[in-house]
Parts: structure tokens; C-alpha cells; sequence
């Protein structure tokens, strides 16, 4: 009988492997033909359940035929703790109780099929050729399943840095004029409901057709990036945004800004370009490349549109460049005191970002901020299980943002947490709290990283 199930597998079918719960060691022979005949070429055999659920996941079989009656411990209790060990592997009872109660039992414990002693040589082979086609049909599943998941996760990556490179200026890394206006529309939105100031200086490069048609556009190509260097890190909040504006216009959003705070913006940028130093024979202004700036602020509301900003910038920036270029104007009365004051940077975290999170993150830092209230409280009063729920979160949020550091912090938090240590808990949550306020976020990418990414998905 045997030798003729041999003839119905074929020569080319796949190689199982086999793991049998049986204690009457006169069925192994025989079991052990049967297996053989339709492709498990090893077939181990266990008298106790005991012993099979140690071995069951190191030997990681394709098929599992299990007797309910074994010595040490209840078929049916093996059969379940099976189910979790090994979730995709069929179970096939072997059971001489052919009462209908133990068998829907067997089929709520996992089963997927069982056949009754004395069995017969075909179904039992039968039954576990359909085992086996199950099993390999569930591989092929979650290969298949496996695959999409993984397809489905680059093209989503691929989504996302495509809508980062259409972001983002290729020469000098900055936010575009696109995403540039995207930023407007959403901050506009924002300040609209709390009737806070936005303001925004709008920048443009003296005299920079003469500078190209001089020194080649590859001067001029030169030029612009040491300038949006120089700029870019004159903006330091997390909610403010150097974007080209186009050619050699650029422009400065600032949100929450109010009209002194933003001629104080502009002024430090045309002095931050000044100082560059690039020499810049064809200027009418000066010998070096210099800056005119436009300053407009705005209490934005829904019944008028972001462009009434912008406007209002460019035609404050035509004053600045027919008054003499290198020097900003601005649509309000700001007194000249207000704005001649050029402190240094205090020492704080420098965050370098995509421009693409230029939304997100200022977002995520106010979120950020707004829950630590509460969380202080909880420390004082000892409500250690929020606290400590709020380090995991800061922990696993911190570095998909760029905040290593806010990522160590809330690390250390929740360590403290569990440990109860309560005076490290106030000490971590007041670093906290200072990173969240201080930070600084620079938004570029440089341009060689957007070329060395367009050569590789090329």
C-alpha cells in the first residue's frame, strides 16, 4: 500500500518536514512510510507533549499529527499551546475517541483535521497531503502578503521623498516657492483663529543679473548658496522658513511675529549677507553682494487672502530698492531702535531639517509642550504610570523629527519613572521643557544630497 502512494507523488514535489506526538511506538514504522510518501522527507517522533512543545519551534515542522491520548499531559491542552507556538502549521488528530464532542473540541483547539484509529493507510495520507497543501498555501499567502507589505512600504517611501524633492529648491535645499505657499495657506489658517501676527520679509539679491552676466551663472549659482547659507542661519525658531522665492528672490515666513520682531529678522539677514564679504564689482550699492528687503505684518483673517501678505512685502521691498538698495522697508512704523540690536545666538541645540517637516515639526514641539503640563503635575503628585508613558512617547517620536536629544530625554524619564526616582523626575522634566522651548530648527537640505538622490533613483 505504501509503495503505491510513493506513485502518486511527484518526482519534482517540494520537501516537508514532520513532527508526530504518538506514545505507541508500533505506529512509527508505518506512519513514518506514509509521511515519507507524500514529500516529508524528516519525520520526528515525540511519546510526550511535554517534550513537543519544547522542541515544536526549533524543529519548526510543516505538519504536526497529534494523538490526544498521551501520558503526561492532555491532547487537547497540546494542541492549543501549539496553535500559538507554531500559528501556521496544521494539526492533524489522531484519535481513536470518535465521540462528536471531542472532536468539535479538537477543531476549537486549533485542529485542521484528524483521523480516527485504526486508521487507514490512504486516508491518513490523504489527510496529510490536504494538510500540506494547506501549509504551503498559507507560506505562499504570507510570502505574498509579506511582499505587498514591503512594496507597499517603499512605494509609501517613495511617495514621501518625492513629495520632498518637489519641496524643495535643487540649488540651494531650501523650501520652494511651492511649498513655500503651502506653508502660507496653513500658517494663515493657523494665526486666523487666535488673531496672531504673521509676518514676512520678502528678500532680493542687489543687483544679481549684473553679478551673473560678470562673474557666469556658475558664480551666480555659487553666490545664491553661500547666501541662503548665511540667511538660513539667521532663522533659528522652529516656526520660521527660508524659501526661494524664485531666481534671486527669497522670502522669510514668520509666524507669531509681530512687525518689530520681524524688521529685527530682516535687518539681520542683509547683515548676515553683508558680512559674506562675496565681492561684487557690478553692484551700484556696494562692492560686495548685498541684500533688499521687504517687510510686511499682517492679523490674518479668513475673509482676505494670504497674497495681501505678499503684496504687501513686495511693494515694501520696491521702496527698499529704489531707495538705495541694501536696506529693508517695511509696511509699518517700526522706529529704527527697535531693530539695531544684533545679539548672538544663546547656546542651544541646532536641529538641521528637511524643509519638507517645515509644518510639522513647530506642530509637534507645541503638542509637545501642551502635554508636558499636565505630565509635571503628575510627577509632583507621584502619578508615575503617565509620566512614564510620556517618556516612551518622547522616546519613540523624538528621533522621527530629528531630536536625538528629546529622544534620550524621554528615555531617561521613563527609566526614572520606573525606578521611582522622583527627584530625577522633576530634574528630567525641566530639561525637557527648556529643550522644548529653546530649540533651534535650521530647515535645508543640502543640494548635494538631492543630487546624490536623483543619480540613485536614476
Amino acid at each position: 500500500m505504501v509503495a503505491q502512494l510513493n506513485t502518486l507523488r511527484p518526482t519534482n514535489a517540494p520537501s516537508f518536514r514532520a513532527l508526530v506526538i504518538e506514545d505507541d511506538a508500533s505506529l512509527c514504522g508505518v506512519v513514518r512510510d506514509v509521511l515519507n510518501s507524500v514529500g516529508c522527507e524528516e519525520v520526528r517522533f515525540i511519546a510526550s507533549g511535554v517534550e513537543a512543545l519544547r522542541v515544536a519551534q526549533a524543529l519548526g515542522p510543516d505538519l504536526v499529527l497529534l494523538d490526544l491520548g498521551l501520558p503526561d499531559i492532555d491532547g487537547l491542552e497540546v494542541c492549543r499551546q501549539l496553535t500559538k507556538l507554531i500559528p501556521n502549521v496544521p494539526v492533524v488528530i489522531i484519535t481513536a475517541r470518535s465521540d462528536e464532542s471531542v472532536i468539535q473540541v479538537a477543531f476549537e483547539a486549533g485542529a485542521q483535521d484528524y483521523v480516527a484509529k485504526p486508521f487507514r493507510l490512504g486516508e491518513l495520507a490523504a489527510r496529510a497531503r490536504a494538510a500540506l497543501k494547506l501549509r504551503s498555501e498559507r507560506l505562499l499567502r504570507s510570502s505574498r502578503e509579506s511582499e505587498l507589505a514591503a512594496q507597499a512600504r517603499r512605494l509609501e517611501e517613495t511617495t514621501r521623498e518625492l513629495e520632498r524633492m518637489v519641496s524643495i529648491d535643487a540649488l540651494t535645499g531650501i523650501a520652494n516657492r511651492g511649498h513655500f505657499d503651502t506653508l502660507l495657506r496653513n500658517e494663515w489658517n493657523r494665526a486666523s483663529r487666535p488673531g496672531s501676527p504673521l509676518s514676512l520679509v520678502l528678500v532680493d539679491v542687489d543687483d544679481f543679473h549684473a553679478f551673473n552676466e560678470h562673474y557666469s551663472h556658475l558664480g551666480g549659482d555659487s553666490c545664491l548658496k553661500d547666501v541662503t547659507t548665511a540667511m538660513t542661519n539667521c532663522l533659528r525658531r522652529p516656526s520660521d522658513v527660508l524659501a526661494r522665492y524664485g531666481g534671486e528672490e527669497f522670502v522669510a515666513l514668520l509666524p507669531d511675529t509681530d512687525a518689530a520682531g520681524a524688521c529685527a529678522v530682516a535687518e539681520r539677514l542683509r547683515a548676515a549677507v553683508e558680512e559674506l564679504g562675496i565681492e561684487h564689482e557690478r553692484s551700484r550699492c556696494a562692492k560686495v553682494v548685498t541684500i533688499s528687503a521687504g517687510v510686511a505684518t499682517m492679523a490674518p483673517s479668513l475673509d482676505r487672502p494670504p497674497t495681501m501678505l505678499v503684496s504687501a512685502a513686495d511693494t515694501a521691498l520696491f521702496r527698499a530698492k529704489d531707495s538705495g538698495r541694501n536696506r529693508w522697508c517695511s509696511d509699518a512704523d517700526v522706529p529704527g531702535q527697535v531693530v539695531v540690536s544684533r545679539r548672538p545666538w544663546p547656546v542651544c541645540p541646532v536641529i538641521r531639517a528637511d524643509p519638507y517637516m517645515a509644518h510639522h515639526i513647530p506642530r509637534y514641539l507645541e503638542n509637545r509642550r501642551t502635554e508636558l503640563l499636565p505630565v509635571r503635575e503628575a510627577a509632583r503628585v507621584g502619578d508615575l504610570a503617565a509620566v512614564k508613558a510620556f517618556g516612551h512617547k518622547l522616546k519613540g517620536s523624538g528621533g522621527t523629527f530629528g531630536f536625538d536629544d528629546l529622544s534620550v530625554l524621554g528615555d531617561r524619564l521613563e527609566q526614572s519613572a520606573k525606578d521611582v526616582n522622583r527627584t530625577e523626575l522633576l530634574r528630567v522634566v525641566d530639561e525637557i521643557a527648556w529643550y522644548l522651548e529653546h530649540v533651534q530648527v535650521v530647515y535645508r537640505r543640502t543640494s548635494q544630497s538631492i543630487t546624490a538622490q536623483l543619480v540613485e533613483q536614476t
